[in-house]
């Protein structure tokens, strides 16, 4: 019995060892470009193979990068290698139609003036003498591009996702649709350079406006036109008019699809949502609303820091997989989705024979409410006595799809010189129209994502989403458009999802996120200023404060990527502590089986002896 129990504690010590040793590899080295951590990351996605497969024309992808980096950004040179080794993998799906090409740039080079030209954005070395170039452009066979200005490192685990999308536009060039923009709070007015206003924290519309054309609409417009197939709606707080009302429960009726972002509070202006006039709206097509109470958890809530005090703030939330519907495609595969405040949404009971209704997102767990006005006090913490714990599911986001009845008797504009000018009145719905409910506004703004372009005019490849809300808005339109390959893109993750590696990673950067939005927000607010001034009046007043502009600019980008540095700083020395106790625990261990086997050994000789004698 005690020679099987010997043997048997033998073999669990080996494997716990081996196992310990090779899962401290994985995490140590899961970092770089080695598919150790299975996340396939010099493997294409099903999804891009079908896009490639089913190409028409050829296309070609040519990544342009300065040897010099490799001397003065060892680390960026790496991904260089990794996105070099990506597009080859394009090529060998289907080499006919797509053709890769590395292109080295020499300083003031003929290769310099084509990326110039493309469009692509450079930086400087170390020495300051010459600029650097990491970028790529996907051109078709008419001679359209897109170009990627420059690869952002930590937009890695985008990087297939953005070179498919952009291989399958160019595949159908055709006019962009156009998308319907309805937001009261917020100026969706482009600015010189033909991006919505950074200070506006809409830096999803900087995104999106390179695959769809934005069309501002007035709350106050009483018709949508029949060229847009899909309206965004956020915040309408103060109530939507009668007018804005019958616009969009006609645009409905017309078979249109309908994007909404509602909420409980609005975190960026600070106030508890109007959700009166809206509501008419909702509770025509089967949805249950209210603003006054907010959503908050004990086990997803996000730590903030409010003065000398850290402490978990349970209205804002990091979501993770299991809160997603991994049965509806939209939602299926997604990793991160960050909410404020969110307010609940249910299907009305007395619609449900009407309409289906789909949850895309739930929160289940150590759940409760707080009320909307407790809650708005941002930054403060909540006391047991403003939390109601419930532990039930809260939905936050859902699809609604189905026929609707309109909620007016005939058309607005009846007997006034515009009835002839109208679309004729629908009583109900002509054919099925799908309605997106999202109930959190800040889910769009900017504190989802990190802004790593250089000079902050990388607007579409130069944002690193912290979470992927964006992406859950861009699978929407995705879907709507008809671009369901799209729609199936995953995001690679640079670790693999809920390992320790992960959490060490999230711990990190938590620590620093809070004082690196602020930094981000002093950055805008520079870049804003800078932007606002006359730079044609060469005064000596106007220049100094341009150079003191220009200063802040710089001292901010300096923060930031110090910032950035630091978190990188405390995730490797998490790391360090780790292995280093990994290989205490497996010399541990290998003293346990040595000294199991000097005594199997001493045990066998002195039977030996005995058997001797």
């Amino acid at each position: 019995m005690k020679k099987k129990l010997s043997i048997f504690l033998f073999f669990v010590l080996v494997i716990g060892c081996f196992y310990l040793f090779n899962y401290s590899i994985s995490v140590f080295f899961e970092n770089k470009y080695i598919d150790l951590s299975g996340n396939n990351k010099y493997s294409l996605s099903a999804a891009s193979k079908k896009i490639i497969s089913e190409l028409n024309a050829t296309q070609s992808i040519k990544i342009y990068i300065s040897p010099q980096i490799a001397k003065d950004y060892p680390q960026t040179a790496e991904y260089g290698k990794y996105i070099a080794e990506l597009v080859k993998q394009y090529e060998k799906e289907n080499p006919k139609k797509i053709t890769a090409e590395i292109i080295e740039i020499e300083p003031f080079g003929p290769q310099e003036h084509e990326a110039e030209q493309y469009g692509l954005k450079s930086f400087a070395s170390k020495d300051g003498k010459i600029s650097l170039y990491l970028g790529g452009v996907i051109t078709n066979e008419q001679g359209q591009y897109i170009a990627i200005p420059n690869f952002v490192e930590l937009r890695s685990p985008y990087l297939e996702y953005d070179i498919t999308t952009a291989i399958k536009q160019l595949s159908q060039p055709q006019k962009l649709p156009k998308i319907g923009v309805i937001a009261p709070d917020l100026d969706t007015k482009v600015n010189k350079d033909g991006r919505l206003d950074l200070s506006n924290n809409l830096n999803i519309f900087n995104q999106l406006k390179n695959k769809y054309q934005l069309v501002p609409i007035s709350d106050y417009s009483v018709q949508i036109g029949v060229d847009i197939n899909t309206v965004i709606l956020i915040n309408p707080n103060d109530g939507l008019s009668n007018i804005g009302q019958y616009a969009l429960d006609q645009f409905i009726l017309r078979g249109g699809n309908l994007i909404v972002f509602v909420d409980a509070i609005d975190e960026k202006n600070n106030k508890i949502n109007n959700e009166k006039a809206i509501n008419n709206l909702l509770s025509n097509w089967g949805i249950d609303y209210s603003s006054k109470r907010t959503i908050g958890s004990k086990d997803k809530a996000i730590e903030v820091i409010s003065g000398s005090k850290r402490f978990s703030y349970m209205p804002w939330m990091n979501l993770s997989s299991e809160s997603f519907n991994q049965e509806n495609d939209l939602t299926q595969g997604l990793n991160s989705i960050s909410l404020r405040s969110p307010a609940a949404i249910n299907a009305k009971k007395s619609k449900a024979e009407e309409f289906s209704f789909t949850p895309l997102i739930t929160i289940s767990g150590k759940t409760g409410t707080i009320e909307s006005s407790v809650a708005k006090q941002t930054y403060k913490e909540i006391s047991a006595a403003n939390f109601t714990e419930t532990n039930k599911d809260y939905i936050i986001a859902a699809e609604v799809e189905g026929k609707f009845r309109s909620i007016f008797q005939d058309n607005i504009m009846k007997g006034t010189k515009y009835e002839n000018q109208m679309l004729s009145f629908l009583p109900q719905s002509m054919k099925k129209g799908k309605i997106f409910i999202i109930a959190d506004i800040d889910f769009l703004y900017d504190s989802t994502w990190s802004d790593n372009s250089y000079k902050n005019k990388n607007t579409t490849y130069g944002f690193v989403p912290w979470s992927e809300n964006g992406l859950l808005l861009e699978r929407i339109l995705n879907k709507i458009n008809g671009n369901e390959e799209l729609v199936a893109l995953k995001i690679q993750s640079n670790l693999p999802q809920d390992s320790l590696g992960t959490k060490f990673k999230q711990e990190a950067e938590k620590n620093f996120l809070q004082e690196k939005e602020q930094k981000q927000q002093d950055l805008k607010a520079s870049i804003a200023k800078a932007e606002r001034m006359n730079f044609q009046n060469y005064s000596m007043g106007n220049m100094q404060q341009i150079n003191r502009l220009q200063e802040e600019i710089t001292t901010a980008e300096k923060a930031i990527r110090q910032l950035d540095y630091q978190a990188e700083q405390a995730y490797k020395k998490k790391i360090n502590i780790f292995m280093g106790a990994s290989a205490g625990a497996m010399l541990l261990y290998a003293a346990i089986i040595a000294l199991i086997f000097r005594r199997r050994l001493k045990h066998r000789r002195s039977y030996k002896e005995k058997s001797d004698e």
